[in-house]
C-alpha cells in the first residue's frame, strides 16, 4: 500500500511570513493596499492555523470515497469558517470545534452527494413530515401540508417523488391504452423528436 506524505503544519508565523511577503509584492507592482489587509486578523490566523486539518480530512475522504479532492477541500474550509462562527472561546479551545464542525460538514456533504444511495437529510425529513401529516389527515394535499410545516412546496415534491419505487426506461407500459407497447424510453424520444 503507498503511504500518503506527511502533512506538515505550518504555524501561524509563517502564514503571517507569507502574507507580509505577498502584500510586499503587492505595494511593489504598484497596486494600492489598504492598511487593513497589511496584518492578518485574529481570525484568519486561528483558521490558517486549522488549515492542515482541512487539507488531511479531505485527503483522507477523497481516497475513501473517490469523490474529488478540490470538492472536498473547500467544503472543509467553508467548515473552518463556520467553526469559527459557532466558537466560544469559554467553552472550548477553538482546535477542538474545528474537529467537530470540519467533519460534521464533511460527512452532510458526503451524505448529499451519494443521494442515489441514499436519499438527502433534508428530502428524508421532509417525507417524514408527509407521512406524518397523512396518518392524521389522509386526504391532505401537499398545498396543505406545505403551509402547515413551513416547508417549501418543491421540497416536498422532491420528497415524494424521492421516494417513489424506481422504474426502468426499458419497461413496456401496459396500463395506457394510447401507449400500450412502448417503453418510457419510447415516450422520451418521441417527446424530444417533437421538439425539433
Amino acid at each position: 500500500m503507498k503511504k500518503q506524505p506527511l502533512i506538515r503544519k505550518e504555524t501561524t508565523h509563517e502564514f503571517e511570513q507569507a502574507h507580509v511577503v505577498e502584500q510586499t509584492e503587492l505595494v511593489n507592482r504598484g497596486v494600492n493596499v489598504p492598511k487593513s489587509t497589511n496584518r492578518l486578523s485574529e481570525r484568519d490566523r486561528l483558521i490558517q492555523s486549522q488549515l492542515y486539518k482541512a487539507v488531511k480530512a479531505a485527503k483522507h475522504l477523497s481516497f475513501k470515497t473517490n469523490l474529488n479532492y478540490d470538492d472536498l477541500y473547500g467544503e472543509a474550509c467553508f467548515a473552518l469558517v463556520q467553526a469559527y462562527e459557532r466558537w466560544d472561546p469559554s467553552r472550548a479551545n477553538f482546535s477542538t470545534c474545528v474537529n467537530n464542525t470540519l467533519y460534521f460538514y464533511l460527512y452532510n456533504y458526503l451524505r448529499n452527494k451519494s443521494w442515489l444511495v441514499k436519499i438527502p437529510r433534508k428530502l428524508g425529513d421532509a417525507y417524514l413530515k408527509i407521512n406524518k401529516e397523512r396518518k392524521i389527515n389522509p386526504d391532505a394535499t401537499l398545498e396543505q401540508i406545505s403551509e402547515r410545516h413551513d416547508v417549501p412546496l418543491d421540497i416536498l415534491l422532491q420528497a415524494e417523488i424521492a421516494h417513489m419505487a424506481p422504474y426502468s426506461l426499458d419497461v413496456v407500459l401496459t396500463n395506457e391504452d394510447e401507449d400500450s407497447g412502448c417503453s418510457y424510453l419510447d415516450r422520451v424520444n418521441e417527446q424530444i423528436l417533437q421538439k425539433f
